[in-house]
This record gives C-alpha cells, sequence and structure tokens, in this order.
C-alpha cells in the first residue's frame, strides 16, 4: 500500500457520522436531521437548499489538488476509464473512471460530473480499494472556466464504504455531513499531492 503516509487523514475521513445525509448546520461540526420536503401540521415545510447553496457549504479541494484532479479526469466523457502507471512496482497505480455527466438544472447552478479515482490491490484474486474515492465536479463560480472539485464518498476496503454527500436522481447534491465531507476533502488533498508526484504529473498539475 502506499497510503501509510495518510492514515490519520484517512482513519478520520472513514469514521462513520451519526447520519451521513443530512444537511448541515450553521454551526455546528456534525450533521443535522435535514428538513423535511412535506407539509406539516404548521404549514408547510421549508424548502430544501439548492445544489448551489449546498456547494457553497461544502469543503472543495484546494487549487493545486484541483489541477491534479483535472489531469487525471481530463477528457473522459461518461463511462470511459483510464489507467495511469508511471512507476510501475514502485507505486499503485491509478484508476479513473467519469461515472456520469450531469445537465445543468434551470436556476440552480452549473450543471457537472461524477468521477470516482482510486488505488486498488489484489487479495484472491479479488481487487481491493485503497481507496476508491467519489467526487461531484461542477463550474467554478469564482472562476472562469475553473472546476470546482467535492470529494463525496470513499471505499476503502476493509475500512469500510462511507458516503457523506447524497446525490439526487439527477446526480447534484442533496444533503451531506459537513464534518464528514470536510474531513474527507482534507485527506484528498494529501492524496492528490502524493498522486502528482508518483505519478509524475508535476509538471503537467503546475
Amino acid at each position: 500500500m502506499n497510503t501509510d503516509d495518510l492514515a490519520p487523514d484517512l482513519a478520520t475521513a472513514t469514521t462513520p457520522d451519526s447520519n451521513t445525509t443530512s444537511t448541515a448546520g450553521p454551526d455546528s461540526g456534525g450533521p443535522v436531521p435535514a428538513p423535511s420536503l412535506g407539509r406539516n401540521a404548521e404549514g408547510p415545510s421549508p424548502a430544501r437548499p439548492s445544489s448551489s447553496a449546498l456547494c457553497a457549504a461544502m469543503r472543495r479541494l484546494s487549487p493545486f489538488a484541483t489541477k491534479v484532479f483535472v489531469t487525471l479526469v481530463d477528457g473522459l466523457a461518461a463511462g470511459d476509464a483510464r489507467k495511469l502507471d508511471q512507476a510501475p512496482g514502485a507505486f499503485m497505480a491509478v484508476s479513473v473512471d467519469c461515472l456520469s455527466l450531469i445537465r445543468r438544472i434551470a436556476g440552480d447552478g452549473p450543471g457537472g460530473a461524477v468521477y470516482a479515482i482510486a488505488h486498488r490491490y489484489e487479495v484472491n484474486g479479488d481487487l481491493v480499494p485503497d481507496p476508491d474515492v467519489e467526487f461531484y465536479v461542477t463550474d467554478d463560480s469564482d472562476e472562469p472556466n475553473g472546476k470546482a472539485v467535492y470529494p463525496t464518498a470513499i471505499d476503502h476496503g476493509p475500512m469500510g464504504y462511507h458516503r457523506h454527500v447524497e446525490l439526487d436522481a439527477a446526480g447534484h447534491p442533496a444533503r451531506f455531513s459537513r464534518r464528514g465531507q470536510a474531513d474527507l476533502a482534507k485527506f484528498c488533498e494529501t492524496w492528490m499531492r502524493n498522486i502528482a508526484r508518483q505519478q509524475r504529473l508535476w509538471d503537467r498539475a503546475g
């Protein structure tokens, strides 16, 4: 494995939340119950926050980590995949998949895409994620032609699968765990730097 130096962040990112499908509270570090979308005895329930509002509250990758990520996924269409192995035998290869492309919802921000990036090793003929992370990507409203990248879920084999951002049927964020998603993003910051070094992406990532 090549994630030993990431152990503290990875352990935090794979710690279960009390409710991983909740919206974030304004002051709490953890999740709070999501508002009901129906009606109650006191009248209409609060509207669900838009995907743009949820993205504004989530932690995204830093500019450098985003450049590494964009280098990895560049040119992939929905259903496409690639494998990078610039140091065979020394470091794990990186598997990159474009899971879906998301159309823009009128009045609710830009469209986006969902990707998965993974290290995997083989045990008794089975591939074990070490880890496999899902990312939601959308246009960066603060930077023309830029991308905002949000880690959403992680599968780390024996350490389990943890989803910190729930996506709706269209593929946009619907609810999230504030603490869990932030911890996963922190882990991915270091992971992207390691991938850039191990796969010799420094010149391309900047």
